[in-house]
């Protein structure tokens, strides 16, 4: 036996305004693996994820090569950064919802996300930064007057594409003598944006990525209309929590999507047939043993069918 590394989510929203918006009708799976897509039971219908259409189509942005270029071993580092992220995603979430977070227990949660990463916690380094990161995120929340609508909802396109938006939120916007994006102020206006939460630098694809989440959200409830998108990342703050935030509402990255999506389609027109699984014990020469592929469809159907059952049990 080895550890399946497929894993298959049945992911909720971890907020929604109900008074605001209608959560969505429909259910959505989600497996991680190698590449990320979606299933909808109802129809039988496979979506890739937005960032599995991206990565697919377009290259890696140079300043991204150079980052991961200045590490020893790239993939490893790159693992750290996702799991990083998977966190700071959470704690975010965690403090939008409840209006208060211990920093105090930081440690204790990383050590948690970090385990289920497959990570070594004591070889990691965040506990600093992780603190300082929460911060920041409080910080804008409070300059801004963000009220959340949606935190983490899974959404379907009628493009294709699928995928579980950070947040779409009401928030205050300074005027600003600058013209630049300011905090809330005198001349401020109140805003409905969507905003995607990065931990580390920012980069062309994610206004595509922005871009694709607006035009679900957009789809998804008709009546609403989104402002404005933007990238929020921490700084290393010295002194007090600093933050950066990107504009990419006018981003001319918006009008690669529809040829990006048709491109990841002529490629992929038959979906995910099976995801390769690789682990166990090798032992002389066993190696058909070690390796299996599985059939993400019949992974899916098992998934949904459970849960079925369990929603039938418990009712």
């Amino acid at each position: 036996m080895f550890k399946n590394d497929l894993n298959i989510e049945d992911v909720r929203a971890l907020f929604f305004d109900d008074t605001a918006l209608r959560e969505p009708t429909y259910r959505l799976y989600r497996a991680t693996g190698e590449e990320r897509w979606y299933y909808e039971p109802d129809g039988d219908a496979f979506y890739p994820s937005v960032t599995t259409v991206i990565g697919a189509t377009t290259p890696m942005s140079y300043g991204l090569q150079q980052y991961l270029m200045d590490h020893r071993d790239p993939e490893g580092y790159r693992d750290e950064r996702a799991a990083y992220g998977t966190w700071l995603h959470k704690a975010a979430a965690a403090y939008l919802i409840e209006g208060e977070y211990d920093l105090d227990n930081i440690p204790a949660s990383l050590e948690i996300d970090a385990i289920e990463a497959g990570l070594n916690p004591s070889a990691l380094d965040w506990h600093d930064r992780a603190k300082k990161d929460i911060l920041a995120w409080a910080l804008f929340c409070r300059e801004h007057s963000v009220r959340p609508l949606a935190i983490e909802v899974m959404l379907k396109s009628e493009d294709g594409y699928a995928g579980a938006v950070d947040l779409v939120c009401r928030m205050t916007i300074g005027s600003g003598a600058n013209g630049n994006f300011l905090k809330r102020d005198d001349g401020g206006e109140e805003i409905t944006a969507i905003i995607d939460i990065k931990s580390g630098e920012i980069y062309p694809d994610h206004a595509i990525q922005l871009h694709m989440y607006k035009q679900m959200v957009e789809e998804n409830w008709p009546d609403m209309r989104i402002d404005r998108v933007f990238n929020w990342t921490s700084r290393d703050w010295r002194t007090t929590p600093s933050y950066q935030i990107n504009d990419q509402t006018d981003s001319d990255e918006q009008h690669l999507i529809p040829h990006l999506v048709g491109q990841f389609k002529a490629r992929n027109a038959s979906g995910p047939s099976s995801s390769l699984v690789v682990g166990g014990v090798l032992r002389g020469e066993n190696i058909e043993t070690c390796y299996k592929h599985q059939n993400l469809r019949d992974r899916f159907k098992e998934k949904n069918e459970a849960n079925d059952l369990f929603s039938e049990v418990g009712a």
